[in-house]
């Protein structure tokens, strides 16, 4: 009676997982399957092997459904196991395979089903599915051959450069030549910001936080190791693909594929990440994974960047680059955003691009974004000295832009010093074979402008009178019209103070210029002064009180402008090296001049508004 009950009860389990199947109750079918194999082992079930071979089929199924492959690739075996020459097993056990992408033993599994007799469900019709599915296999074997496996390691000390290249055994002379610039102090070089792991890392993730399901991948993402499989494919001549696989050590299904392409027909790059079925990533937040896309391509190129850099153009490259760092600036994670400009710009340097000034250039650009604009200024400066190591195969930036730029940099750092003196140096650079123009239209009369500008909310001493007044007798500051109306207004009445051989403009100018050329900002402020009748003359100066007051509000408005400026400039997309109507991070930098020579009862009405002028000579007061 027992053994009767029990043969009936296998096949009625077995009925009601068949429906709860149909009906997409994955979980609830496969409970039933289950118990009902589990009754099948009784010789008197009435589960004939025929029907067991079907149930572990349709069990198989359930898990696939699930995302429960483990269980879904041993359902697949007993399927073959119950009977070895029934064509469905092997499917079945094919699929299993694949989904887990072992791909040489799902072609093992293929080549087994065609070797087997055809029994109840064999059939030229199965034949026929297992050699499309041979076919698939075989390609898929093929692409996969073409990929790259690396474990990426967390780092112990600092690298050199980024990019994985052993400098030091690979390219001595260059290991040298950096050593060498270490030691004398370059900013480049020496950046702090040359970590083991990406500034995203850096933050503490407490696991804790998450699903114990997902807790194996942020760990491998933040701080452990973390396996990725990679190749460049080239589609053309002018396009190309990257594509990283990132792998829990251990795992054949990556939880995270990130493709970037390049194309040069579109000139810029692109980013998709997709999501093989992994339940280990399945439950990470979105936001989370966002930041698991840039936690990748960075770690990866860290280590293997260089190696990419050999499949690529440079400008493909390039490309993929800047993609990935839009993608952290949309994000916001202007720190992320340097730390890939930085990647570029070492890799750059290791394997020889050509331009690698102007990749430099976009890390600058991206410091000041970040608000680290000391450091950006000396970079800035470090371009301008000309250091061959940043040649490749010629500049794109001329020294009295980057001087410029050091400026500008250096001036939103609240470091008037050097900033004055970069832009000495521009002008110095320039020569006097120049025209002034206003609106400006070459980098001597952007430099100036900002150097006037400088001035008038810096200094109210005499160096700034007698600037303003040389350049007042040259006619670039007019007393009616133009920029610097302001300036004009305010210190009109210090051109007497000028000694008589003055008066001419052309003598005014290169008076100025004179002063410029000298070697230092001591002789340079000297000279100035040098041109005054009598060195006591009293300026008209604001009262402590004002001074203080309109010193903070300046400040105050200077950070603001700060903070926003070259984000919401990069936000855009635009960048240095396009030399096209965009400008640089710099153009963006508005700032509100509240500190005149004059007493503020002296002031006309909205003449108190000025902005910098950036000397890559595309900002005209927009």
């Amino acid at each position: 009676m027992h053994t009767m009950a029990a043969a009936g009860e296998a096949n009625r389990l077995r009925t009601e997982g068949t429906s709860l199947l149909a009906d997409e109750d994955f979980r609830g079918a496969a409970r039933k399957f289950s118990e009902a194999l589990s009754l099948s082992s009784d010789r008197t079930s009435d589960l004939t092997p025929d029907l067991q071979v079907i149930t572990w089929w349709e069990l198989a199924m359930c898990y696939d459904k699930l995302g429960e492959l483990d269980l879904f690739l041993d359902a697949a075996k007993k399927c073959v196991a119950t009977d070895p020459k029934n064509t469905m097993g092997y499917k079945v056990l094919a699929h299993a395979y694949r989904r887990l992408w072992r791909y040489d033993e799902e072609r093992e599994a293929i080549k087994a089903g065609l070797e087997a007799d055809a029994s109840w469900f064999g059939s030229s019709e199965d034949t026929e599915s297992l050699k499309k599915m041979m076919s698939k296999v075989d390609e898929n074997i093929r692409d996969r051959a073409l990929y790259h496996e690396d474990l990426l390691t967390v780092p112990t000390e600092r690298p050199i450069l980024f990019g994985g290249m052993d400098v030091e055994s690979e390219n001595p002379r260059l290991f040298k030549e950096i050593q060498e610039r270490r030691a004398n102090g370059s900013a480049y070089f020496n950046m702090k910001e040359r970590s083991p792991l990406s500034p995203l890392c850096k933050k503490h993730r407490d696991l804790d936080e998450y699903a114990a399901g997902v807790r194996p991948v942020i760990k491998a993402l933040y701080n452990s190791d973390l396996l990725v499989k990679w190749r460049v494919v080239t589609r053309s001549l002018v396009d190309a693909v990257l594509t990283i696989e990132a792998y829990i050590p251990g795992d054949t299904v990556p939880f995270m594929i990130s493709n970037h392409t390049a194309s040069e027909q579109e000139r810029k790059g692109g980013y998709f990440a997709s999501y093989p079925e992994n339940q280990k990533f399945e439950a990470l937040p979105f936001d989370e994974r966002d930041r698991a896309s840039v936690i990748i391509v960075q770690r990866f190129l860290r280590q293997k960047g260089c190696d990419v850099a050999r499949f690529l153009f440079q400008n493909d490259f390039y490309r993929i680059i800047d993609s990935i760092c839009t993608n952290c600036i949309q994000m916001k994670l202007y720190k992320d955003a340097c730390d890939v400009r930085l990647l570029l710009s070492d890799i750059a340097i290791a394997t020889g691009f050509d331009w690698i000034d102007t990749h430099v250039i976009y890390l600058a650009e991206n410091l000041e974004a970040a608000k680290k604009n000391k450091l950006a200024a000396a970079i800035y400066s470090e371009l301008a000295s000309n250091d061959s190591i940043f040649d490749g195969a010629g500049r794109q930036a001329s020294q009295t832009l980057m001087h410029g730029h050091a400026g500008l940099a250096y001036k939103r750092a609240g470091d008037y010093v050097n900033s004055e003196a970069q832009y000495i140096e521009s002008l110095r650079l320039e020569g006097k074979d120049w025209e002034f123009t206003d609106p400006a239209e070459n980098n001597a009369s952007n430099t100036l402008r900002n150097l006037i500008l400088l001035d008038e909310d810096v200094h109210l001493m005499k160096v700034g009178c007698v600037v303003f007044a040389l350049l007042g007798r040259a006619k670039i500051i007019r007393v009616s019209g133009g920029s610097f109306q302001n300036v004009a207004n305010s210190t009109a009445r210090t051109w007497r103070m000028l000694k008589p051989k003055f008066a001419k403009e052309r003598n005014a100018l290169n008076a100025f210029l004179d002063a410029c050329a000298k070697p230092n900002v001591n002789s340079y402020q000297i000279t100035l002064l040098s041109y005054l009748k009598q060195e006591n003359i009293e300026f008209p100066r604001l009262t402590g009180k004002q001074k203080e007051a309109a010193q903070k509000d300046f400040m105050m408005n200077h950070r603001l402008n700060g903070k926003t400026a070259a984000r919401d400039f990069l936000a855009t997309g635009n960048n240095f090296a396009s030399f096209e109507s965009f400008g640089c991070a710099n153009c963006v930098d508005l700032i509100v001049c509240v500190l005149s020579l004059a007493s503020s009862s002296d002031k006309m009405e909205g003449e108190d508004e000025k902005f910098m002028v950036c000397p890559c000579k595309n900002c005209e007061g927009r």
